[in-house]
């Protein structure tokens, strides 16, 4: 135990790198995000509220920083798609299936999640919705928390408290999951209901797209192509070439038919088309920037933040990734934002009761 002024605290190890002097305070501003020894870091944004403890609340980070799906203020550029046009193109599909299906009843539960993105795609879900059906009965909106329990005990919770909703709109993967197996548990007739995924991030949601049962649409992010264009882009950033803000990615509404067009199935999952895709979807241009002939040097390792692990998106996205970097040359570290939160906070504890 290291003694202090009134108290104790464990002594640090070496890697904090803490001083022995209470008297450095150069660094109090900016977070150098301890555990990253990465020449680049893709992340997408935690928190408006945790996002100084990991990346600095000011000054400059000690590497460029790519955003996935969220800017925020360190970052050198976001890849990800049009968040609310594709919400805006699912919700006009609502529309008319409700107009062919449910005699233009129209009452919705949005399953959503207090981010810039997400709230995005639930905006233009219901704006496209509203057009299509400007009468719209009802929308209950929620936040599911992006846990598949809490989407799950939510559904089933409005579902029982409210027999009239028929269209589930999902922000993410994870949360219409949560809604078919409340939809299965409470035994509704799938020709009742509909549950809408907006990411179709892996082989869960593209099973249940493939049997028709509660899913019969989903809007199509294509992890492989957006974790790829980030690993381009973070080449790019490493080396200095200049790079628009924003790099938007494809997106595609897909249903049980337009499903196997896009992706085959194979004995180990899902595969995606890249035939198709390069024929059919506009890939980002930033792309055909990335020729390791002229570009030089190039990053040894690029680090990926990850803030659910648990989710399908981030597995898909970050094989994609590691596929590709490996072709390159490139090391990928990939870093738990969760924990890494911890140790951060873990830290300044420390350092208040070394003080």
């Amino acid at each position: 135990v290291l003694r202090t002024y009134g108290g104790g605290a464990p002594i640090p190890s070496n890697k904090h790198n803490f001083s022995a002097e209470p008297n450095s305070d150069e660094n109090d501003d900016v977070s150098p995000f301890l555990f990253c020894d990465s020449d680049v870091l893709i992340t997408t944004s935690l928190n408006p509220k945790y996002d100084p403890i990991l990346f600095g609340s000011g000054g400059k980070p000690k590497f460029p920083i790519v955003a996935e799906s969220v800017p925020h203020k360190n970052s050198i550029a976001c890849v990800g798609v049009d968040n609310y046009s594709a919400g805006y193109l699912l919700g006009k599909w609502a529309g008319e299936y409700s107009i062919e299906h449910f005699a233009r009843n129209a009452s919705v539960l949005d399953l959503g999640y207090p981010f810039p993105n997400t709230e995005e795609r639930s905006r233009g879900f219901l704006d496209g919705i509203t057009e299509i059906i400007p009468e719209i009965s009802s929308v209950t909106s929620l936040n599911a928390q992006s846990s598949f329990d809490v989407a799950y005990q939510l559904t089933r919770d409005a579902l029982e408290a409210n027999d009239d909703i028929n269209i589930i709109f999902a922000i993410n993967d994870t949360h219409a999951w949560g809604a078919v197996q409340a939809c299965e548990y409470l035994q509704i007739d799938p020709n009742d209901i509909i549950v809408i995924s907006f990411g179709l991030e892996g082989d869960t949601i593209k099973n249940a797209l493939h049997e028709n049962n509660y899913c019969k649409v989903s809007l199509a992010m294509f992890p492989e192509i957006v974790g790829q264009t980030c690993i381009d882009t973070a080449i790019l950033a490493y080396h200095g070439v200049k790079i628009p803000q924003n790099i938007q990615t494809p997106y595609a509404l897909l249903t049980k038919e337009s499903l196997i067009d896009f992706y085959k199935q194979t004995q180990t999952g899902w595969e995606l088309n890249w035939n198709l895709v390069n024929q059919h979807l506009e890939i980002p241009g930033i792309r055909t920037q990335v020729n390791l002939q002229t570009i030089s040097p190039i990053p040894d390792c690029i680090g990926i933040l990850v803030p659910f692990a648990e989710h399908e998106w981030y597995q898909n996205m970050i094989a994609a990734m590691q596929s590709y970097a490996t072709q390159l040359n490139i090391n990928i570290e990939i870093l738990d934002a969760e924990q890494n939160l911890k140790d951060e906070l873990e830290l300044r504890k420390l350092e208040i009761a070394r003080r």
